[in-house]
């Protein structure tokens, strides 16, 4: 059976089955609203990326002065724990 017909595509894959027939997959050449959908999906994947880098920036920067904040802390604890009131080389006695 030779029926005519017309497909418009990019061929992705012909196989040829058990009984002979060949199979031939088509991939639609995008017409004007699958550009726009295209363009749109990939600036909206650009924007999703920009926002994880830049959301992951500020996490570092959080968690570096969290962890500066907690030595600052912990130094001045220390110092109103155990203060000291002059320096060893002020000592009077020698």
């Amino acid at each position: 059976m030779h029926t005519p017909f017309n497909a418009e595509g990019i061929v992705t894959k012909i196989f040829t089955d058990a009984n002979g027939t060949q199979h031939i997959g088509l991939h639609p050449i995008p017409d004007r609203s699958g550009l726009w959908r295209y363009l749109s999906t990939t600036l909206l994947l650009l924007t999703m990326l920009g926002s994880a880098i830049y959301n992951g920036v500020q996490a570092w920067r959080r968690y570096q002065r969290h962890r500066t904040r907690m030595m600052e802390i912990q130094a001045y604890y220390e110092s109103c724990l155990n203060p000291q009131l002059i320096t060893p080389s002020e000592s009077l006695i020698e």
